[in-house]
């Protein structure tokens, strides 16, 4: 974890089980920081498939039913993209889309893969990586099984976060994070 350059552009990874709560306390830590953007890996996954595939992006976006109907094939388009264009492809999106607009900060609520670190490590970004844990079970049989690739992929992350159900402890916690990351 390194303190935010002036300047540069801060990445906070969070990653984290399906149903865990990574989408949550990435959208309690924006609304900690100032002048941040949370942008998914996923966010242009989801408008290449649907553009490719004549599905609705706006339905991907907002319906977790219709998302889930299209899961295999999203996960199958992800994987066949890296296999074309190499494991980074979705991470260089990420940057690319990063580097287009004017935020200090960039949380990333679906953060999976070596890869997507080394890539912007190798880019020299600032990143803080982040593991959200919960107590909370997700449903049995959902979710792509590479959703706990981090585990055995990345295991040094600079912050745990246990997601016990309460918003008013990730407030604390997102608040102890941003303290630490600025």
């Amino acid at each position: 974890m390194m303190p935010i350059n002036e300047g540069k552009v801060h990445f906070i990874l969070i990653a984290g089980k399906m149903k865990s709560g990574k989408t949550t306390f990435g959208n309690t830590l924006k609304g900690v920081h100032e002048n941040c953007l949370v942008i998914h890996f996923a966010d242009c996954m989801k408008k290449e498939y649907a553009a490719l595939n004549n599905v609705d992006a706006n339905l991907l976006f907002t319906s977790r039913e219709f998302k889930e109907t299209h899961r295999a094939g999203m996960v199958d388009f992800a994987e066949t993209r890296k296999k074309e264009r190499g494991n980074h492809f979705w991470a260089k999106k990420l940057l690319e889309t990063s580097e287009s607009v004017k935020y200090s900060v960039i949380i990333v609520p679906d953060f999976r893969f070596q890869e997507e670190f080394d890539f912007l490590r190798n880019e020299n970004c600032d990143i803080t990586t982040i593991l959200v844990e919960s107590n909370q079970s997700s449903p049995l049989g959902v979710g792509n099984p590479r959703d706990i690739a981090y585990t055995n992929e990345f295991t040094s992350f600079d912050h745990i976060v246990k997601n016990n159900g309460s918003v008013n402890d990730l407030r604390m916690v997102a608040q102890f994070i941003k303290n630490l990351t600025c």
